[in-house]
Formats: structure tokens, sequence, C-alpha cells
């Protein structure tokens, strides 16, 4: 491996260097031990591949979602995610779909290209901004942004979300304010208000996927973050907490994600 990145780099110093794993090229744990020696800096590039049949022919249809979702990532996270926590570039390219209709880990999601288009530009990486926190709903692979004049919530482009904080109190706070996110009744609008110190105002990472932002009410009845049809952020009750594996939880999925792109909001 390190023969081939010195052979790339000799041929021309000025192009990235990437290095993918094994198994797959899936596997990047080795490098948490050997790490390696290379005679250049600051253009070492990770790659991971993701095929539909890593996760198994049927963890999907069988499954609880959440609990395969949470194994799922926790691998990835083992394998290759840790490095971006230590401050190197990953890219995961070579989505393999089984197009046959075979498979339902192939045609399950046959619109995952715009689901993941907010991530084809980084959220981190050189530093534009103060890093902050972006709420990103995998489903639409929208974010969180403000109905126009309201402090009501509504899905959009994650170029105009809001730029967010998480509190050691638990609040959603946006930045640069003094307004948090609130949850309200069952099936009705999660709202920005200024009183944060109340339980409708803490917000926790719940279920297997660690996907679920729930919040809980005075009577302590637990509500979780949802989208309605129009786009709009909702509260209502939380979807596949338990071993159900006939539930569909992903309209309540959301994820706090780091970024320091430039934002209006900022």
């Amino acid at each position: 491996m390190q023969k081939r990145a010195e052979a790339v780099h000799s041929v021309n110093p000025d192009v990235l260097v990437i290095l993918y794993g094994f198994d797959f090229d899936r596997d990047l744990s080795f490098i948490k031990t050997q790490f390696v020696k290379l005679t250049f800096s600051g253009k070492l590039v990770f790659e991971e591949h993701w095929f539909g049949f890593f996760d198994g022919p049927q963890k999907w249809v069988t499954g609880n979602p959440n609990e395969v979702c949470g194994r799922v990532a926790t691998y990835m996270l083992k394998m290759s995610g840790y490095l971006v926590d230590q401050g190197y570039p990953l890219f995961i390219s070579e989505f393999g779909i089984d197009k046959t209709g075979a498979n339902v880990n192939g045609n399950r999601n046959s619109s995952f290209i715009q689901r993941i288009s907010a991530l084809q530009a980084p959220f981190r990486g050189l530093s534009e901004a103060k890093p902050y926190n972006v709420i990103f709903h995998p489903l639409t692979g929208l974010c969180i942004t403000r109905k126009l004049f309201a402090h009501r919530l509504r899905l959009g482009p994650c170029s105009e979300s809001y730029a967010w904080s998480y509190s050691p109190h638990k609040t959603l706070l946006r930045t640069r304010t003094y307004l948090c996110l609130q949850a309200g009744e069952s099936v009705t609008s999660a709202k920005l208000g200024i009183f944060c110190t109340a339980s409708n105002s803490k917000w926790e990472m719940i279920s297997d996927s660690n996907m679920h932002i729930s919040a809980k009410l005075r009577d302590e009845k637990s509500f979780c973050l949802d989208v309605a049809s129009d786009n709009t952020i909702i509260t209502s009750s939380c979807k596949c907490i338990n071993k159900d594996n006939t539930c569909d939880p992903l309209s309540q999925w959301f994820k706090l994600v780091d970024s320091t792109r430039s934002s209006s909001s900022v």
C-alpha cells in the first residue's frame, strides 16, 4: 500500500492519494494500529465501498429497522468512520445495487441518490465557519429550517439550514439567538420558543439507531420529531422503538451533523 501511494505521488505530486481497505474495500480498521508511513502529508484520502449485500439479504426485511440501522452504523464506524473523527477525509463510493428486483436491499431505496445529494459536498472540511450542527433528515436528504415569517419549522435544502448547538442541558439552540426547539402536543408542529428549561425543550437521541430525537411533555409521555406531508416539522408518538419489524420509522429519523459550511444562519 505504501509503495503504491509513493508511486502515485512521484508521478504527480499535485494529486490526492486515495487508499482503500480490505474485504470488498470496506475494512480500514487496521489503520488504527498500523498507520501508513509516507514521505508526504496533507493529501491522503481514504475510501470505503458500500454494497447493498453487505448488510445481509434479509436483515432489512425481517429485522427491526432501528436495530438493523444501529448495527450497520456501529460496524461502519468501527471499520472506517472513525477516520473522520481523526480529521481524515473519507469518501464512500460504489453503492452497488442489484437492479434485477430480486433483492429488496437493492431496490428498496431507488431514490437514494437524491437522499444523499446533501452529503456530496462535505459538511466538514476547511473551516468556512465555526463548527455548528445541522439537523439532517435522511429520508428526504433535507435539513430543518424555518417557514417564512413564522417560528414553525420545515424541511428545506441543507444549504439553507439553521445552525444549531446541542447544549449540556439537552436543549437544541439556534446559534446566535435565545431560541430553542420545543415540542408540541401529539401531531402538532414543533416550534422555536424562548422558554428553554421545560421538559418539552429537552431533547434526547433514543432507539438503537440513535436517530429518534425525543422530548417529554408535562405528562411524561415521550414524542419524537416527525415530518408532515407538507414537510412541516411535527411531533408524534415514537415509532419502532420496540422489537416490531413491521413498522417504518424513516420519517422520524434525524441526525445531528457537525458542519463548518458557510451559512446565512451562522
